[in-house]
């Protein structure tokens, strides 16, 4: 499981990401893709299991020709998100892996800028104007 799945799933942190996005653990991508069966043998990772206990907003963020996650792996993430009742945001880009890494062929400047924007706007409106204010004045509330 990435950090930023372990930081939605724990009940105070408010909102997470990871920039970049993190890879899903190998025994998901196994489920996932038409991968070798023998990625992720013998790992216990549950990312997909676990997705009922984010407490978290995810920003979820995929490139299209990214051939690690085909559309029927992000159906599957999409669909576990949407049927656990999760508060997410789904955006999908045309790029290929890595797409928001400054580097190589795959690099797609615009893309990436796009992707940063989202998340310094998901942080500014539940951390700064949104949830975190409204937690700490019912903090503030009960210690009266």
């Amino acid at each position: 499981m990435s950090i930023s799945a372990i930081g939605v799933i724990d009940g105070k942190v408010l909102r997470c990401g990871s920039l970049p996005v993190q890879p899903l653990p190998k025994r998901t991508r196994r489920n996932l893709t038409l991968s070798p069966a023998s990625l992720g043998q013998g790992l216990n990772d549950n990312t997909l299991d676990r997705i009922p206990e984010i407490k978290g907003e995810p920003l979820v963020v995929f490139g299209r020709q990214d051939p690690h996650i085909p559309r029927e792996g992000r159906a599957t993430i999409y669909n576990a998100l949407a049927d656990a009742g999760t508060n997410f945001s789904w955006h999908e880009f045309n790029g290929a892996h890595a797409f928001m890494q400054d580097e190589g062929a795959r690099y797609d400047a615009a893309a990436a800028r796009t992707v940063y924007a989202m998340a310094l706007d998901l942080f500014r409106r539940k951390l700064s104007e949104g949830d975190l204010l409204q937690i700490q004045g019912s903090a503030r509330l009960q210690s009266l």
